[in-house]
């Protein structure tokens, strides 16, 4: 099954360690992209994602201008981040909760890719037949 990403019922969220006191939060600006998906085999799935970095939002706007700036996203030259699944993108974290699995993907953006990785809940089966 293939779906294109609804951007008004989606959001890009990231939790950073900063001097590894605190946690930075923030989210990233507009997302599109699409996923592929086999209820059946969800660790064969595949997604691509792409994220608006000028929407970037911490809740410090001197730091998302920072983060915005050449330093790090360098949004003027490279206005999107995109998440690009690795293969087998979809791994079970535990029996307990089976609709939870953690997804890897490498992100690209301005020339380097670090890696990154999400936990999705999958909706009842029911809802895919």
């Amino acid at each position: 099954m293939f779906w294109y990403i609804d951007p008004s019922h989606t959001a890009v969220n990231f939790s950073v360690k900063h001097m590894m006191l605190s946690t930075v939060r923030g989210s990233l600006g507009k997302v599109s992209g699409r996923i592929e998906l086999d209820p059946a085999q969800p660790e064969k799935g595949d997604f691509e994602v792409a994220a608006a970095v000028k929407g970037i939002t911490t809740g410090d706007a001197r730091r998302d201008g920072h983060l915005q700036s050449a330093d790090f996203f360098d949004a003027e030259k490279y206005p999107e981040v995109t998440f690009k699944s690795n293969v087998g993108c979809c791994h079970h974290m535990s029996s307990r909760s089976p609709r939870a699995c953690r997804m890897s993907a490498a992100m690209v953006s301005g020339g380097w890719s670090p890696a990154a990785a999400t936990t999705t809940t999958w909706p009842e089966r029911r809802a895919f037949l």
